[in-house]
């Protein structure tokens, strides 16, 4: 995963990943750079202003990082969460917490649990199997580290399916 739009900010800086629950065509990518980019040139926490970047990659994974001189409060993440609102409206949805991402041969796909319980009994899904482990990362140096694709056996998948 190139990482390179995230350069200019520190590995404190804090991260937000979403999955959209499909691949984004061309003119959804359009709707979400232009309100990721008017949402970058106005976010601010509590009057400071929020150095941040975003990045879409494989027209499915959406990463918005943020750090500020004062912290990042829960305004600040409240008001990246609105854009996603807004994007929901328009039929682009990646704020569906209770879903589950992994990675095929050809693509990323996006179930509920009950399905990814049902794939993991029936042994479609395998140790070997790369899943996206979101929710646990929550900064940019994280992202660099240790990325947001594990294998099924080393992630928190395999304790919950």
């Amino acid at each position: 995963m190139d990482l390179s739009k995230f350069t200019d900010l520190s590995d404190d800086a804090r991260a937000w990943v979403y999955i959209f629950e499909k691949p984004l065509s061309e003119e959804d990518l359009d709707s979400v750079e232009d309100k990721l980019t008017r949402f970058m040139e106005s976010w601010n926490c509590h009057g400071a202003s929020v150095r941040g970047a975003w990045h879409c990659f494989e027209n499915k994974i959406l990463i918005i990082a943020g750090e500020s001189t004062d912290g990042m409060s829960g305004c600040s993440i409240d008001s990246s969460v609105r854009v996603l609102k807004e994007l929901k409206t328009e039929g682009i949805d990646a704020l569906n917490i209770a879903n589950v991402h992994y990675r095929t041969a050809d693509e990323i796909l996006t179930i509920g649990r009950t399905a990814f319980a049902n794939l993991c009994n029936s042994g479609s899904i395998t140790d070997e199997t790369i899943v996206f482990d979101i929710s646990s990362v929550t900064r940019v140096g994280q992202l660099r580290e240790t990325g947001i694709e594990k294998e099924f056996r080393s992630s928190w998948h395999a304790q919950a399916f």
